[in-house]
C-alpha cells in the first residue's frame, strides 16, 4: 500500500523534474508492464513485505485513516502533474524494476486489487463457519 513515505519521494522527484524544465507528455504514457501485473494478480503464491512496510503502532481504525490519507495524497499529488511528462520520472521497484510515475499508479492500484481481494477471500471464509 502506498504510504507518505513514497508519495513524498515521488512528489520530489517530479518536483526536480520541473526544476529541469519537465514538460507536458507527449504521446501515451507506458502502462504497468503485463508481467508486473500478471504477478500482482497471481495470489497463488504468497509474497511478504519487508519488515520496514509492515505497519506498526497503530489501531485498525488508525491505520485504515492513515492508509486512505497516503492514498489520497498520492492521488492529489498526479492529479498536480496531469499533463507532464511523469514517463520521464522514474523510481526504482526492489522487484520490479524502474517504474514510471504512470506505472507506480497503475502499480498501486493493482496491488490495492489484491488486498481487496484477500478481504474479500477471509469475509467468505468467515461467514462460511
Amino acid at each position: 500500500m502506498v504510504d507518505e513515505r513514497f508519495t513524498a519521494i515521488v512528489a520530489s522527484k517530479i518536483a526536480d523534474a520541473r526544476g529541469a524544465g519537465l514538460g507536458n507528455e507527449e504521446g501515451q504514457p507506458a502502462l504497468l508492464p503485463p508481467h508486473v501485473e500478471a504477478m500482482l494478480a497471481d495470489r497463488s503464491e504468497r509474497r511478504t513485505a519487508p519488515d520496514l512496510l509492515h505497519p506498526g503502532g497503530l489501531e485498525s481504525v488508525a491505520a485504515w485513516e492513515r492508509a486512505e490519507a497516503a492514498r489520497a495524497a498520492f492521488r492529489l499529488m498526479l492529479s498536480a502533474a496531469d499533463g507532464l511528462a511523469l514517463s520521464g520520472v522514474i523510481h526504482e521497484h526492489p522487484r520490479f524494476g524502474a517504474l514510471n510515475a504512470y506505472q507506480w499508479g497503475g502499480f498501486l492500484a493493482a496491488h490495492e486489487s489484491r488486498h481487496a481481494e484477500q478481504i474479500r477471500e477471509i469475509a467468505s471464509q468467515l461467514a462460511s463457519r
